[in-house]
């Protein structure tokens, strides 16, 4: 189905709020107008479930809004962190997070629990009683934003195994996300002053499968301990990230708070050069051919940005060009060509590990999850790294979601299941399959 009239729907809640970005979808402040906003966001909904109940999983990976998880039978009580509510506080320069403990609630990554997180009375009960997230552990997970261009078996962590189950999810597109989260940030602020909004965009959010962090690399998130709620007086816990992250080039390009500039930068030194060539044992002759190169290129001892870096090693190993058109370019030696990819994988750093978090790096992962469609996926992973609340998906049959699904080795193709309650898995009847690249 056309997400046409949804995006239409959509654009209409969004000019209620003021965009920071106009380049980009944000979080912004709200006009005022609650009359209006309320029938357009039950008119947005409306349009977005009946999409959704459309929504294939070839659809979803060509346009880069299919997740998947490794599934597991973890069901262990939850470790956590104490930190404020705030991320400015909780994020501050210098703050000693301490030690993780252990709460009497649990974390459940199970088959099952994710088809129990598609019930939206765990969420919000029919009695009024408080959301049922913390005591049943169905907090928000990790994933892995699939890039649309690599086949999904290519993408794991691992390669998929016989046997190993994956759980596929769509997510909405990024417009919808962007609503979503400028109505959410608006009814959590005025839930006293408009209870009947919050309760209808409680309710939305009890089904709509919600993206909250995202980065084209590895994130390391963890879970942290915010606050208690006055409801249950049971512990409140957010899935963020902690004192240290792994941050990337395109952060230092963005200018985002907390990664200065020259963060990346590259410089190429004779010591560098033999310790990067040396599990390759190249030839004596290619590795004097590869470092006459880029000396003439002038780049021993030069600092540059990882682009230019890159861009420069590139000019300066390639055939010499023709100097007419009977002139045959020889190929490089396949050693020089081996020893240039090693220079560029070991002097141009995409990722650092173990980077002090601040307010900026979070807020620019919050952005990139409103904004996820726009990652640049295989620059740096070949996939991207998302945090999702995994919630109510109204499709059936062929466009049900979430589908749990095993790699086929042999077949290269991904056989379609169901799992119970005890988590056992069995392939449907008549048989569901997609392929490892569906587009």
């Amino acid at each position: 189905m056309n997400h046409e009239k949804c995006e239409q729907l959509g654009k209409v809640v969004l000019q209620h709020f003021k965009q920071e970005d106009v380049r980009r979808y944000s979080v912004g402040g709200f006009d005022g107008d609650w009359e209006t906003l309320i029938d357009q966001v039950d008119a947005w909904w409306d349009a977005h479930q009946e999409w959704a109940k459309q929504d294939t999983l070839a659809d979803a990976y060509k346009e880069q809004r299919l997740i998947v998880k490794g599934t597991s039978e973890m069901n262990t009580p939850i470790q956590a962190q104490t930190r404020p509510m705030a991320p400015k506080l909780r994020h501050a320069k210098d703050e000693d997070w301490g030690a993780s403990n252990t709460f009497g609630t649990p974390i459940v990554k199970t088959n099952a629990s994710i088809q129990a997180r598609m019930n939206p009375k765990v969420f919000v009960p029919d009695d009024g009683a408080p959301s049922r997230k913390t005591e049943l552990g169905y907090h928000d997970l990790s994933a892995l934003l699939l890039n649309p261009l690599v086949d999904i078996s290519k993408q794991q962590y691992k390669t998929p195994e016989d046997g190993q189950l994956y759980v596929f999810m769509p997510l909405s597109p990024a417009l919808d996300q962007a609503v979503f989260q400028n109505i959410n940030t608006l009814a959590k602020a005025s839930a006293r002053s408009h209870e009947g909004f919050y309760t209808r965009v409680r309710q939305i959010r009890s089904e709509m499968t919600r993206i909250k962090l995202a980065a084209e690399h590895d994130m390391a998130v963890a879970f942290i301990k915010v606050g208690v709620s006055e409801r249950t007086n049971l512990p409140k816990f957010k899935y963020s990230l902690i004192s240290t992250t792994d941050i990337s080039v395109n952060d230092e390009l963005a200018n985002v708070e907390g990664v200065p500039k020259d963060t990346f930068e590259c410089k190429l030194t004779v010591p560098r050069f033999e310790d990067a060539l040396k599990p390759l044992n190249l030839s004596r002759s290619d590795r004097e051919d590869l470092r006459s190169r880029l000396q003439q290129a002038q780049l021993f001892n030069q600092p540059l940005l990882p682009q230019a870096f890159r861009d420069r090693v590139e000019a300066a190993v390639k055939p010499k060009e023709a100097k007419s058109k009977w002139t045959r370019v020889e190929p490089l030696p396949e050693g020089v060509v081996r020893g240039k990819e090693r220079i560029l994988e070991a002097i141009s750093p995409k990722t650092k590990q173990t980077w002090p978090t601040t307010p900026g790096i979070l807020q620019a992962r919050q952005t990139a999850a409103i904004n996820y469609q726009s990652l640049v996926l295989g620059k740096i992973m070949r996939y991207g790294e998302v945090t999702v609340a995994y919630r109510k998906h109204p499709g059936t049959g062929d466009h049900q979601f979430p589908k749990f699904a095993k790699f086929n080795q042999k077949r290269s193709l991904w056989e379609v299941g169901s799992v119970n309650i005890d988590n056992v898995w069995s392939a449907l009847k008549p048989e569901q399959t997609f392929p490892d690249r569906p587009a």
